[in-house]
């Protein structure tokens, strides 16, 4: 296998990229960078070290080299490039796709996007690859993240660091920090795994609160209807069929899962900046490239794929901001559409403790809950009246 072939995307290279978000079309570009630009670096590196003789008692005897002197000192120099070289792209080969598997699906996992099933699994995977070899090669890994950084093919060594900047409020030393990294990311992917099935849960309970609230055509919002509410809690049978624990348990998970995406959120916002996170490397390294464009070290073309690349980061960046918080979350349940979740079950709960005469269980949960997400949602809807 060669370096660059275990990246791939379902779509290929005449992909109409109007059709493709933000997101896949900057990892599109990226494809194309490393395809026709790095790839072709690294083979051409290949063929270059290649060249050089692994015997050089047989180089020196073969009349095709007759009269070229190279003395001890460059042959053993040689040597030592080859060995090293040669060992940097095997090592890139084996594990560049993990670390990308790995920075990618952690980055979507954050960004609480729809994730398949099977590339969580990849991603689960290759952590458990790295895992295995990563003490006895935790120096070719550095060089390899730092490598990949710099090449603008992964950012994950600084997506580590931020990572554990913004989160641990610690700094990061790579040695002993980077294992307790990897190690961290099995919870992460399998938490992602126990999110999916809370939305699922908030879900049902969604389609059961409904009956209980009624639109208001006047922007008061909702208007929980208390008639029903009290016709149910007095009927025995039906009483029965609603699950108020259940929804209490539910209701204090999804709040917890809330602060969660908020915090997600602003992590994202921190590591996607321009003044020394994502979006600063990439105008440093632009600005690197420029240089040697001006001065003839690289080609045209290398300069405009790392710039499309860099751009469609940069739209990454815009629609990230522009969807905001309120927005910010899975297809199936934005920030806000958890949020107004959390709102009405706690006024189905709090009508419950009311009429169950259990004030000490409705004061904590005021204080654990309702208070918090009372202020949010009417900050943001401030059109509703707060008389609900």
């Amino acid at each position: 296998m060669k370096p660059g072939d275990h990246i791939n995307e379902n779509s290929n290279d005449t992909t109409a990229e109007s059709n493709l978000s933000p997101r896949k079309k900057f990892l599109h570009s990226k494809i194309q960078y490393y395809r026709n630009v790095l790839r072709k670096q690294d083979e051409e590196l290949l063929r270059k070290i290649q060249k050089i003789p692994d015997n050089w008692e047989e180089f020196d005897k073969k009349k095709t080299h007759h009269g070229i002197s190279i003395t001890d000192f460059d042959k053993q120099r040689l040597s030592e490039i080859k060995k090293f070289k040669s060992q940097q792209l095997k090592f890139e080969s084996l594990y560049i796709n993990h670390i990308m598997n790995i920075e990618n699906t952690l980055l979507q996992c954050l960004a609480h996007e729809d994730l398949p099933e099977n590339e969580l699994d990849e991603a689960s995977e290759s952590v458990e690859i790295v895992l295995a070899d990563i003490d006895k090669n935790i120096d070719d890994f550095k060089h390899l993240l730092l490598a990949m950084a710099k090449r603008a093919v992964s950012d994950l060594y600084y997506l580590v660091i931020a990572y554990t900047k913004f989160f641990k409020k610690d700094s990061f030393d790579f040695g002993p920090d980077i294992k307790s990294f990897f190690l961290e990311l099995i919870d992460v992917f399998l938490n992602y795994r126990q999110d999916l099935e809370l939305l699922n849960e908030v879900q049902k309970y969604n389609q059961l609160l409904e009956p209980y609230f009624v639109a208001s055509s006047n922007r008061l919002g909702w208007k929980i209807d208390e008639f029903k509410l009290k016709k149910m809690l007095e009927e025995g049978d039906e009483k029965k069929k609603f699950p108020f624990m259940e929804l209490r348990s539910t209701v204090s998970q999804a709040f917890r899962y809330k602060q969660k995406m908020k915090k997600n959120y602003e992590f994202i916002q921190y590591y996607y900046n321009e003044t020394d996170g994502k979006m600063f490397r990439f105008n440093f390294i632009s600005q690197s490239l420029a240089e040697k464009l001006n001065n003839g070290e690289i080609t045209p073309q290398m300069y405009e794929l790392y710039c499309k690349m860099r751009d469609d980061f940069r739209e990454v960046k815009r629609d990230f901001n522009f969807t905001g918080l309120y927005d910010f979350g899975y297809q199936t349940m934005s920030y806000t559409e958890l949020l107004d979740f959390v709102f009405k079950a706690g006024k189905i709960i709090e009508f419950y403790y009311l009429r169950s005469y259990n004030y000490e269980g409705l004061q904590k949960f005021r204080n654990d809950i309702v208070y918090y997400v009372e202020e949010e949602f009417y900050r943001i809807h401030p059109e509703i009246n707060r008389t609900m």
